[in-house]
C-alpha cells in the first residue's frame, strides 16, 4: 500500500446508486480512480477513458481490490449491463472501459471555461466586461445544478420494483439463509459462500412463495441433500427449483426415488405370496 493514500473526489448522489450497483460499487470506484481523461459523448456529456483507453484484464481489477477473477469480472458485467461503463474487447481476453457521465475532470472543464471567457474580457469595454463575468458565473452555477441532477437516478423504470423491496424486508429471509448453509455444510467440505446473485434467487422465491414455511423449506432441503444431485452447487441455481423436493428425494432424472419405489413393491410381492400360500392352504385341507 502506498504511504500517501490518493484522494479523489466522490458526489454523493452515489450513494443514490447502492441498489442497482451492489457490491460491484468496489469495481466502479476502481474504474474512476483509473479515468485519465475525459471525451465528449455526442449527447452534452463525458465519458472517462480508464488508463487512457488501454486495454487490460479483469485480473488487474482483482488484484487491486484483493478478490477472486471471476467476482470481479461478476461485478464488471453488472457494471456494464447496468449502464454506467461501456466495455470493448479486444484480442487475449482484454478490454477496454469508458465511464459514462464521467465528472472526475470536471471542475478543470469548469476552469478551462471560465479561462476562455475571462481571457475576452480585456477585448471588450468595462460593460461588457461585467456581462462577461456575470455569465462566467451563471456557468459556473449551471455546472454545479447540472453535476446534482446527473448525479440522481431520474428514470423510473430503472427504481427497484415494489416486489423487490418487499422481498428485502421479508422476515423469512436470514432463516433460510441459514438453513441452506446448515444444507451445505452437511454435504460439502469446502466453506459456505453466500453473495448478491444467490441471494436474489432467494428473494424471488420469498416473493413467489408467501405461505412457504421455515419447516417446509427445511423438508425441501432434507430431501434434496438424500437426492441424487450436484450438493457442490452455488446456491443460485436451484432455489428457484427447491420446492420439487418437497415430496421427497429424487434421481438424477428428476423423478421420486428409486428406493422407495423398491420398498413398496417388494412389500406388495409379500403380501402377494403371503396370499398366495394361505390359499394353497385351504385347499389341502
Amino acid at each position: 500500500m502506498s504511504a500517501r493514500p490518493i484522494q479523489f473526489a466522490i458526489s454523493k448522489g452515489l450513494l443514490e446508486h447502492k441498489p442497482r450497483m451492489g457490491a460491484a460499487i468496489w469495481e466502479y470506484l476502481w474504474f474512476i480512480d483509473k479515468v485519465t481523461k475525459d471525451e465528449p459523448d455526442g449527447n452534452g456529456k463525458f465519458n472517462g477513458l480508464v488508463l487512457g483507453g488501454t486495454p487490460f484484464k479483469a485480473d488487474v481489477i482483482a488484484h487491486d481490490l484483493h478478490e477472486h477473477v471471476q467476482t470481479a469480472f461478476h461485478n464488471i458485467r453488472k457494471l456494464e449491463r447496468e449502464g454506467y461503463v461501456i466495455r470493448k474487447r479486444h484480442a487475449g481476453n482484454r478490454c477496454s472501459f469508458k465511464v459514462t457521465n464521467s465528472k472526475k475532470w470536471l471542475p478543470r472543464r469548469m476552469m478551462e471555461n471560465a479561462h476562455s471567457d475571462t481571457g475576452r474580457v480585456s477585448e471588450t469595454t468595462h460593460s461588457e466586461r461585467a456581462k462577461t463575468l456575470t455569465r462566467v458565473i451563471e456557468n459556473a452555477h449551471t455546472y454545479k445544478e447540472r453535476q446534482y441532477k446527473d448525479s440522481t437516478v431520474d428514470n423510473t423504470e430503472e427504481k427497484p420494483a415494489p416486489r423487490t423491496k418487499r422481498s428485502e424486508a421479508d422476515p423469512r429471509f436470514s432463516s433460510f439463509v441459514g438453513a441452506v448453509k446448515s444444507y451445505w455444510d452437511s454435504k460439502n467440505t469446502i466453506s459456505f459462500s453466500w453473495d448478491d446473485s444467490d441471494g436474489k434467487q432467494l428473494k424471488h422465491l420469498l416473493a413467489a412463495s408467501p405461505k412457504l414455511t421455515v419447516e417446509q423449506f427445511t423438508q425441501c432441503l432434507a430431501n434434496r441433500a438424500a437426492s441424487e444431485v450436484a450438493h457442490g452447487e452455488r446456491p443460485r441455481y436451484w432455489l428457484g427449483n427447491v420446492q420439487k423436493y418437497g415430496n421427497g428425494p429424487l434421481d438424477r432424472f428428476g423423478k421420486p426415488a428409486k428406493q422407495s419405489t423398491s420398498v413398496y413393491h417388494e412389500i406388495e410381492t409379500r403380501r402377494e405370496t403371503l396370499a398366495r400360500l394361505e390359499r394353497e392352504k385351504g385347499k389341502a385341507m
